[in-house]
């Protein structure tokens, strides 16, 4: 992440060391530690965010594909019984006209 190698690392911890002091040391690792714990919480919790958004919009994308669906049916079935029942009526029309005929 910081292309930081051993030798540097090293080289960091006894300036911070000079600096803060073994007792202080100790307190600025435990901080840096609970900083670093509230970080990737913080981090979680907004990854988890994004994805719960994501999942919404997808359960809402799939809802109203299903409902196009649904109606896109719900019309074709329409039409066809609409053609259904008017080859029967037409049928129903000429069986009477060819049996008033006879």
């Amino acid at each position: 992440m910081f292309n930081v190698g051993t030798t540097e690392l090293i080289v960091i911890i006894m300036i911070a060391l000079l600096a803060v002091g073994p007792k202080g040391m100790t307190r600025l690792v435990r901080d840096l530690g609970k900083f670093a714990g509230t970080l990737r919480r913080l981090s979680f919790d907004f990854k988890r965010q994004i994805d719960d958004e994501l999942r919404k919009e997808e359960m809402l994308d799939l809802q109203n594909r299903r409902k196009k669906t649904t109606q896109n049916t719900t019309q074709k079935t329409s039409a066809q019984t609409d053609t259904s029942a008017d080859q029967d009526a037409s049928q129903s029309r000429e069986k009477a006209d060819s049996d008033s005929a006879s």
